[in-house]
């Protein structure tokens, strides 16, 4: 696995297709057929990688958005990017 770094640009892949559901965002993978959901943080994140963000400013506006210490988001933002290239729903580049 790659690794992510500041300057890495995180970008969905085609094979991801979404929908809000309530207010969750589902996430199906075309080619394993399985279905994931992102909520609150997840979902945000999901939204910035749309956007076209790279590490670095994901982690910033997750910083701006909600109250948490710098090493408690960059874990957890890591952790959710790790879970979503390993799932191959997101791209690194």
């Amino acid at each position: 696995m790659s690794a992510i770094t500041d300057n890495s640009f995180i970008s969905k892949t085609a094979d991801c297709v979404e929908a809000v559901v309530d207010d969750e965002l589902a996430l199906m993978h075309t080619e394993s057929g399985k279905f994931y959901s992102l909520s609150d943080s997840g979902r945000h994140i999901w939204e910035l990688i749309g956007d076209g963000k790279k590490f670095g400013e994901i982690k910033t506006a997750i910083l701006q958005e909600y109250h948490i210490s710098k090493d408690v988001c960059d874990k957890d933002v890591l952790d959710l990017l790790n879970e979503l290239h390993d799932r191959t729903l997101i791209e690194l580049s």
